[in-house]
């Protein structure tokens, strides 16, 4: 068996000493050149729990969509990363499940000498390479987004918002995760491609696990959805059965109070849908960060619209900000009107105030 080195799309940002702190973050995995008794039967109850067949269960997709779930985290390997011709070790190993992220700081020299240099009014990608020490096989390039420290940032969750889930149903949910071809919400992939265009930087946040970042890039490549970090949520099937697939946890609050506490003077628009706990989640952050938050919109999902109670406790958390409930992104882009334009617009003469 082979270890194999998966880098997750990240961040960096620029403290004010000029200095950088570069997010990285990924799996190491080693996958099984074919399925032992226990993995059989864990696909089993896959299928049982989405009523597949056992053509669907030996279907290319599905073998795909499963595989990563399957594999063992290789843990304890330390991670080297390239920039430029200097190379760093994180302190961090990965974990029991493979996973690692660390904080790479990054001297502003070395950053000048990678190409880095005036990021006021535009963001630029730091090429990287990645690898397991004693293991240069494994070294694979990369790229981390540093972000202005003015501008527009957009967070999204995925699915029900942008990608057609039915997380309300498990037995769909599961059909729609391991043997559908990913579908968008209606016009949702053009209106972040135009929002992106105006100058919007992207930052996917979602409950589904890191497992599925493979068909989800898939999807984003398909439909051309804007670049942007990825920060999905652990989950192991062996020991879950699937039963906790859908919960969200406390990892996508904690993710974006991150992201905004990294770019306190950024604006941030939160989107999500009214399926699960999107509201709830996003009124605990409006309270916290009620400066920062710029406008709250969420898809109404036909089963389960917006509770009442919720939209009245965000509209006060909000108070000017726009509250907008929307069916699509046909929907959204006539009732979020010209607002990105006007966000932008005005983060880019703070920039231009904080320059001069």
């Amino acid at each position: 068996m082979k270890t194999r080195l998966l880098t997750y799309p990240s961040w960096g940002y620029q403290r004010e000493s000029g200095d950088w702190r570069v997010h990285i973050s990924g799996v190491a995995s080693v996958s099984p050149l074919k399925f032992n008794r226990r993995q059989k039967m864990l696909i089993r109850v896959v299928g049982n729990m989405m009523k597949a067949s056992d053509q669907e269960l030996d279907s290319p997709i599905f073998t795909q969509r499963v595989s990563p779930f399957l594999a063992e985290g290789d843990p304890k390997q330390t991670i080297g990363v390239g920039v430029g011709d200097h190379e760093f070790v994180l302190k961090r190993k990965t974990r029991r499940n493979g996973h690692f992220r660390s904080w790479l700081p990054l001297p502003q020299e070395l950053a000048q000498a990678a190409g880095i240099t005036d990021l006021q009014h535009s963001g630029r990608s730091l090429p990287l390479s990645v690898w397991i020490e004693g293991q240069p096989e494994t070294r694979l390039q990369t790229q981390v987004q540093l972000l202005p420290p003015y501008g527009v940032s957009v967070v999204s969750d995925i699915d029900d918002t942008i990608k057609l889930s039915s997380v309300e149903d498990k037995s769909k949910l599961l059909r729609n995760t391991f043997l559908n071809r990913y579908c968008c919400v209606e016009q949702m992939p053009e209106l972040y491609r135009d929002w992106a265009d105006l100058g919007a930087y992207f930052h996917y946040v979602s409950s589904s696990p890191w497992q599925l970042y493979g068909p989800l890039m898939e999807m984003k490549r398909e439909q051309t959805l804007p670049l942007g970090t990825m920060h999905l949520r652990n989950f192991r099937i062996r020991d879950q059965l699937l039963k906790k697939f859908i919960i969200r946890r406390q990892g996508k609050r904690l993710a974006i109070r991150k992201l905004m506490k990294c770019y306190p003077n950024r604006d941030f628009l939160l989107i999500g849908d009214s399926g699960e706990k999107d509201p709830e989640i996003y009124l605990k952050i409006t309270k916290r960060g009620k400066g920062q938050i710029k406008g709250l919109f969420i898809r109404d999902l036909p089963h389960k619209p917006m509770d009442a109670e919720i939209y009245a406790k965000i509209r006060r958390a909000l108070s000017d900000a726009p509250l907008i409930r929307f069916r699509d992104g046909y929907d959204l882009e006539q009732k979020a009107g010209g607002l990105i334009a006007k966000l932008a617009a005005k983060a880019n003469q703070r920039s231009q105030t904080a320059v001069s």
